[in-house]
């Protein structure tokens, strides 16, 4: 039972007295009486309620799990004004210092150059995508001269070397989320001045459509009216338990190819979108054959995912696309589209540890301010990619420079 409930239903079983019994009958009718009673107002209380946390716990959570994942500048690229666009991600796994975030893949569309992603600490590590291009893992594939459609999900891996420890997000389950749920996104929003100063954000919002299949163009299948904005692509899409169940992909615009996700066929049912993989179609399962499951019980902390033999059909009608809506894409699908690459990864498994959430309180105005982005994500790139050993420092820190560099 979730703990954030313990103390109420303790007080249900130790206070409450039946009505007109008399006071010889035994005490194990008044227990009964009380668990009867407890039992009535779990079935009268949503199931989300039972899990739910503030929203300022689920901000200090994503505060601590939320990264900025950009390419590393070098001298003469500000002051020539080259397009340079931050994006966000998530910390969603780890074997021992090796780390994996997760972000959009339009985040990291430059191929062949360094990225560096920064954490919660303040620390910059270094994504090497020259020398190492296992690095970077697309699980899709941009079409067009300036990638106007996504093939497959618009999501990547990405990975690198630290010997610190980091906390890494909860992994829920986004096939039980439904229309009207509440959300929360996190991420780094670029200013429209391009200011140096940046400061890490997360808005609240709510489902306004899910769909069991991912869409052809970029696989986006949640739609959300959380108002996100340039710089937060990437970032984590957290539920009311501070679970992550999606990853934001557009902002708000009817341009925002999020519409692509709820095209109608005729009859009013949305199309089937069962070969999201795209090219990356090859491995165990059939998504042409199979709908996506839901998440089944882990038994070693691994999640894995269970497919019913036959799809049910898919009758969701096409929300009005305006504005309001931005879209992401969910975890179940991310899980299907990794395994499918052979990529098995320990994720962390539901309650969100209290210790993370209390982090988060403590460290927020460390955590989400940077004083000068263009400062941090300025090293020499030629320097490290030349000197260093394979793995390096594996990071910079702001103000306390890597040995050798």
């Amino acid at each position: 039972m979730p703990r954030l409930f313990l103390p109420l239903l303790s007080g249900v079983f130790d206070n409450v007295r039946p009505v007109n019994i008399s006071s010889q009958v035994p005490r194990l009718i008044q227990r009964l009486w009380a668990w009867f009673l407890a039992g009535i107002i779990l079935t009268v209380i949503p199931s989300w309620a039972l899990a739910a946390l503030t929203y300022d716990q689920v901000d200090a959570i994503a505060s601590q799990v939320t990264v900025v994942i950009a390419q590393g500048l070098q001298s003469g690229d500000i002051e020539a004004r080259q397009e340079w666009n931050p994006g966000s991600g998530v910390l969603v796994a780890h074997e021992g210092n090796l780390y994996y975030a997760l972000t959009a893949l339009h985040v990291v569309r430059t191929r062949g150059t360094v990225y560096g992603i920064r954490t919660s600490d303040g620390e910059v590590h270094i994504v090497d995508d020259v020398d190492e291009t296992d690095n970077i893992v697309p699980l899709g594939a941009e079409r067009g001269e300036f990638g106007e459609t996504i093939s497959g999900l618009d999501l990547a891996l990405v990975k690198f070397r630290s010997d610190r420890e980091y906390p890494v997000a909860t992994m829920g389950d986004s096939s039980r989320m439904e229309p009207g749920d509440r959300l929360v996104i996190s991420g780094w929003p670029n200013p429209d001045d391009a200011a140096a100063r940046r400061q890490r954000q997360s808005v609240n919002g709510q489902l306004t459509a899910v769909l069991n299949r991912p869409s052809f163009d970029g696989g986006y299948s949640f739609l959300y009216d959380n108002g996100t904005r340039r710089g937060m692509s990437g970032g984590p899409v957290l539920n009311v338990a501070g679970e992550l169940v999606g990853i934001h992909g557009r902002g708000r615009g009817v341009g925002n190819n999020c519409g692509g996700a709820l095209e109608e066929e005729p009859g009013g049912k949305v199309s089937d979108s069962s070969d999201f993989l795209g090219t990356h179609s090859q491995g165990t399962h059939s998504q042409g054959t199979h709908s996506l499951g839901t998440l089944s019980e882990p038994r070693t902390g691994r999640i894995t995912l269970r497919f019913p033999s036959s799809s049910p059909p898919i009758t969701e009608r096409r929300p009005v696309l305006s504005e309001d809506n931005s879209c992401g894409m969910q975890t179940v699908h991310f899980i299907t589209a990794a395994e499918t690459l052979t990529i098995s990864l320990d994720y962390a498994d539901p309650p969100v540890d209290e210790a993370l959430i209390n982090a988060g309180l403590d460290n927020r105005d460390r955590a989400d301010v940077i004083d000068d982005i263009y400062e941090l994500f300025s090293f020499d790139v030629e320097s490290m990619l030349r000197d260093q050993p394979s793995g390096g420092c594996g990071s910079v820190l702001l103000g306390e420079p890597c040995e050798g560099l």
